[in-house]
């Protein structure tokens, strides 16, 4: 393959990575809002180091989050983005602890955002089977949908849904 598309093809990828990790801090901070009525906890509570998932995003892209440091403020995560099993980038970046907590719809929420709906489900990742809720709502016309778990770490997400295409999916994760 050229340079050229070798660097077009790392622009994609790099494109669709930035439109996941988007993604998936609106999905945190939708799973925020809900916490209170829906009891759903704050996973990133009970975080600790060694604690890691993989998740994988269209595209074959797969993120590694991995905790290395734990204090009461926050964690310092390892996030390593990884195609055709190779780490195309390593980043280590603090997130607030109390992300994952409720906060007021009213403050977060945009006016007239759709009020989601929550069920539950299990999905089965690496053979075990994890009790989900499952949060759906109507985005700009098109059902997205959250699968979460308390059994995961960091965040809780085994899989995100957008317009009836998977857009991001637990591969395998561990916990201290």
């Amino acid at each position: 393959m050229s340079t050229t598309g070798q660097s077009g093809e790392r622009d994609g990828t790099m494109k669709t990575l930035t439109r996941s990790l988007v993604a998936l801090a609106g999905i945190c901070l939708l799973a925020a809002t809900l916490r209170a009525e829906e009891k759903i906890p704050n996973m990133m509570a009970d975080a600790k180091v060694g604690d890691w998932i993989l998740l994988e995003m269209q595209g074959g892209i797969q993120m590694k989050q991995m905790v290395e440091a734990v204090t009461p403020e926050q964690l310092t995560l390892k996030i390593e983005t990884i195609m055709n099993g190779q780490v195309l980038s390593s980043t280590v970046q603090q997130i607030n602890r109390t992300q994952g907590e409720f906060t007021d719809p009213g403050v977060t929420a945009a006016p007239n955002t759709p009020k989601p709906t929550i069920t539950k489900g299990t999905i089965s990742v690496k053979g075990k089977d994890l009790e989900c809720w499952i949060i759906e709502m109507d985005v700009q016309g098109k059902k997205s949908r959250t699968y979460m778990s308390k059994d995961v770490p960091i965040t809780g997400i085994v899989k995100t849904e957008f317009d009836g295409k998977v857009v991001m999916n637990l591969v395998d994760f561990g916990r201290k």
